[in-house]
């Protein structure tokens, strides 16, 4: 009897701990509407909850991100669209300028109008949002574009993490926008002296007859090289040989030289087809195309899209006494001879390097100042058509194979107005010779600098010293850096944003800076290679390029339309190389077409978020739909079971009371 009821009391225990623990579950289960409150209740559905949680947790972060990202992009785009509205304004306006019959009030008042028009552009570019300046890439407390039209910003983008391993831009950096490359698009260059037929303009002297009336006609590819060249008298067969000497850079980079010999009858299409050639066009390949325009220029257009290396610059010469005179192996010398006339093509306003003739100095060519500020006005650009950097070698933007054995000529004065002459001589051991006195360059690691090692800080660390007349004590690694160091307090040196030289004056805002750097063999026609660098030049001016300074280039097309300069002309003596307006056109339609293709992108990049977000919040859903299938309990499911467990307690409670009850009495 002891034995039975102990068994049945261990069983009771048993039962109504295992009942009140399953009533506590799901109570719980109850409450918290979840299956499992501890990882120990059910491992597997708390490694699939943790994993669904972590999955929920990232799609709602990739929301947020998205939305911010895209918050952004319609922002970017939105201005983009204003942006592009005014352009068209301008442009509008700059149509209205072309037109002839305008007066020069009217087309004051068009100028005007397009000042405010670019100002307004750079209100719309210097747009911040909370604080944050939408085009200046990651520098985005920078306000991106001053009063200059210089830009502030970086060229790094925004970037959104769209999914583990993913990140997307959402901006459009300054960089890009503002300074950007359409490869796409062809280099154009073009004198600015109109050539007029010279058997026209003065057939008193040129034609047989009388009183024949002077014609300003302008020069067409058909007539002869003597309508271009003009003559002293009627008689078209006494006239010695006319030479043209050209400078340029070929597509690839490559500079060259030549001398081109032309008997006065062969047309000027001859003349244009000898220039191509130059250039590498062949019978069956053409590599430029050069034109004379309806205005009498000489246009070359690079066939190439994306390149922007080619240069042009050109002279012509005839002997006036039938000799040979023109003829020459050095430029300089028809400056010197009374019977050469010398015929330009290409004018500027720069100063030439001391001594120098400007009608040939071509590179010799003092840099351009602005008060306390000398610059350069060539690019200078490397093997893969980046603009060239401080840590740029001066080899990769030559064009050749070695800078060794090349020399450059400096002629300058400093910041104390004193002249200097400066070689820098290139070869396995360089050097910089002032005055005389020859220094080496070093490199930083204390050895001397080889020709192909040199670079354009080297250059500038140089050029620093020599404008600043801080040159080391002793010919002494030592003596080399600490020069420097005090040169670049007077004087800064560097490459700018284009990849051209720059001299900044710190001593004073109205710099005595003079200051010109050249090849050597610049003048010497029995080397054709030479000039290998050029670095301020009485160049082509550019009508169109792949390359955009967009507000820079705006301010050119203004000043065009101030100076009423409808084409190109090198004989005005305020700003003679303008493009003009109907290139200013050209080149507007370019900008125009770059800032399209950014509005474009910026509309893309704001889809692509739209569209990652609405996924992020459909994979959101079907996340959440999983994990609510994982830890939530089924309420009816989970009841129905609570009251079954709940009668069999009852139940079990009842027999126990009963049994309980029970005494020898009911067994008598």
């Amino acid at each position: 009897m002891r034995v039975t009821n102990l068994l049945t009391y261990n069983q009771f225990l048993d039962n109504y701990r295992r009942s009140n623990f399953e009533m506590n579950k799901i109570t719980t289960q109850l409450s918290s509407g979840k299956k499992i409150s501890d990882s120990y209740e059910d491992s597997l559905v708390y490694s699939d909850s943790m994993r669904l949680t972590f999955e929920h947790t990232s799609l709602q972060q990739i929301q947020q991100v998205s939305s911010q990202a895209q918050a952004f992009a319609d922002n970017s785009d939105q201005i983009l669209n204003q942006f592009t509205e005014s352009l068209e304004q301008f442009k509008t306006k700059l149509l209205q300028a072309n037109n002839a019959s305008q007066d020069k009030t009217s087309i004051s008042a068009i100028a005007n109008d397009l000042k405010r028009i670019k100002e307004h552009l750079v209100t719309l570019a210097n747009t911040s949002i909370n604080g944050q300046y939408l085009f200046s890439g990651t520098a985005m407390k920078n306000e991106p574009i001053d009063l200059q039209g210089n830009y502030h910003g970086n060229d790094k983008n925004l970037i959104a993490v769209v999914s583990p391993g993913i990140q997307e831009a959402y901006n459009i950096t300054g960089e890009e926008l503002f300074l950007g490359r359409d490869n796409d698009f062809n280099k154009k260059i073009t004198t600015n002296v109109t050539l007029y037929n010279q058997s026209e303009l003065h057939p008193n002297i040129m034609k047989e007859g009388e009183s024949i009336q002077s014609k300003e006609v302008f020069l067409q590819p058909s007539d002869t090289i003597r309508d271009m060249v003009g003559d002293t008298d009627s008689d078209q067969t006494n006239d010695s040989n006319a030479y043209f000497y050209v400078y340029g850079k070929k597509p690839n980079g490559e500079s060259f030289k030549s001398k081109i010999e032309l008997s006065t009858d062969k047309s000027v299409q001859d003349l244009l087809d000898k220039i191509g050639a130059l250039y590498g066009n062949t019978e069956n390949t053409k590599v430029v195309d050069v034109s004379l325009t309806k205005r009498g220029h000489i246009e070359i257009k690079d066939l190439k899209e994306g390149n922007e290396k080619m240069d042009f610059f050109m002279v012509g010469a005839i002997d006036r006494s039938g000799g040979n005179g023109a003829n020459v192996n050095d430029i300089d010398d028809l400056t010197t001879n009374p019977d050469v006339d010398i015929i330009e093509f290409i004018k500027s306003d720069f100063t030439p390097s001391p001594g120098i003739d400007q009608r040939v100095a071509y590179d010799r060519e003092n840099f351009t100042k602005l008060q306390d500020t000398l610059t350069s006005n060539v690019s200078q650009i490397d093997k893969d058509g980046n603009f060239a950097k401080l840590d740029t070698k001066l080899v990769d933007t030559s064009g050749v194979d070695s800078l060794d054995g090349v020399t450059f000529n400096i002629s300058l004065k400093d910041v104390n107005s004193a002249s200097h002459t400066v070689t820098i001589d290139l070869s396995s051991n360089s050097t910089f010779t002032v005055d005389g006195n020859t220094y080496t360059i070093y490199n930083s690691d204390g050895t001397q600098t080889q020709a192909d090692q040199f670079t354009y800080r080297q250059l500038t660390d140089i050029i620093s010293m020599i404008t600043s007349n801080t040159l080391p004590a002793s010919d002494t690694k030592q003596n080399y850096d600490n020069a420097i160091i005090e040169a670049r307090k007077s004087v800064e040196s560097g490459v700018d944003y284009r990849g051209r030289l720059y001299i900044k004056d710190k001593t004073t805002q109205n710099s005595n800076l003079e200051f010109s750097i050249y090849d050597k063999d610049s003048d010497d026609f029995t080397k054709p290679n030479s000039p290998v660098l050029t670095f301020q030049a009485n160049d082509a001016l550019v009508i169109d390029k792949p390359s955009i300074d967009l507000f820079k280039d705006l301010d050119e097309i203004i000043k065009s339309v101030e100076e009423v300069r409808f084409n190109p002309d090198g004989n005005k003596e305020v700003n003679p190389r303008l493009p003009g307006i109907d290139a200013a056109i050209e080149r507007l339609d370019h900008i125009s077409t770059h800032v399209i293709r950014k509005h474009t992108k910026i509309g893309s990049i704001s889809n692509f978020f739209q569209k990652t977000e609405d996924r992020s919040m459909f994979l959101d859903l079907n996340v959440k739909k999983l994990k609510s299938e994982v830890e939530d309990i089924d309420i009816a499911e989970a009841l129905v079971k609570f009251n079954q467990i709940n009668i069999n307690f009852q139940a079990m409670l009842s027999s126990i009371s009963k049994i309980n009850s029970l005494s020898m009495v009911n067994y008598i």
